[in-house]
């Protein structure tokens, strides 16, 4: 999974037990806790992709077709590196066990606008952004802009009149607490999540979060169990598709390890 896609694939892996075997994450979304940070020292790498989905920020990316690093880039960033150690991270109960015991307290979403407004707000975002796909692709691609192509930029821009497009910026305000990728990869003490071989190949000049907060992720990615192999790529926010061949020599050299 790439960026949102790699969110979702990691919890999909989580939920699937023993069915899922490994896990390919290309600088993926989701709220990241540095287990190596002291509990007391406080402090916050912000790579506010999550953030802003409440928000509508990625959501925006989305609903107008700027898919996995979508022209919403302006808009939201890419994740969260919180540095709140791992003590506090095991004695917190994990979303998981929440919602299984019903302990969940209830979502409440601002109250910003009725849907129908919401609605005009997102046509009129994505009639802004719909004639910069081109550009803002290219600049996702910062070491092989070429890989973001003409055909890519139109099925974006064919993807953002979809139906129900310009509502989905609003959705965001209907999404629950999310589970840290700490938890969904079973690196806390509450003994759920994926335990399988996680491989991050990660495209550490990553435009959206900004360069250094992708290598921070890449580091945080390193050290968060036993199991979690990191290769560091020279490439924006899909490495998957600016610089495949490196992506694909990773995963070949990591597939023994799934079993």
């Amino acid at each position: 999974g790439n960026s949102i896609g790699g969110g979702i694939s990691a919890g999909a892996a989580a939920n699937l037990g023993t069915l899922a075997r490994g896990l390919v994450l290309c600088n993926t979304a989701g709220e990241l806790n540095d287990p190596r940070a002291d509990t007391a020292g406080g402090g916050t790498l912000n790579d506010p992709r999550e953030d802003d989905i409440a928000g509508g920020g990625q959501i925006v990316a989305a609903a107008a077709g700027l898919s996995p690093g979508g022209g919403g880039a302006q808009l939201a960033g890419v994740g969260r590196v919180s540095a709140v150690g791992a003590a506090a991270v095991s004695r917190q109960p994990s979303v998981g066990a929440l919602t299984l015991a019903g302990a969940l307290p209830p979502y409440q979403p601002l109250p910003v606008a009725p849907a129908a407004l919401l609605e005009v707000f997102g046509s009129a975002v994505i009639t802004l952004l719909r004639p910069r796909i081109p550009a803002l692709l290219t600049s996702y691609y910062p070491t092989a802009p070429l890989n973001a192509d003409a055909a890519q930029a139109e099925q974006i821009a064919r993807d953002a009149t979809d139906p129900g497009a310009a509502i989905v910026i609003g959705s965001g305000q209907k999404l629950p607490p999310q589970r840290p990728l700490n938890e969904v990869l079973g690196a806390t003490d509450a003994g759920t999540g994926f335990r399988g071989p996680v491989l991050v190949p990660q495209g550490e000049l990553d435009p959206l979060s900004g360069a250094q907060r992708s290598q921070d992720r890449a580091e945080v990615f390193r050290v968060l169990r036993p199991g979690v192999t990191v290769h560091r790529l020279a490439a924006g926010h899909c490495p998957h598709d600016e610089v495949p061949e490196q992506v694909a020599r990773a995963i070949r050299a990591w597939l023994p390890q799934v079993r």
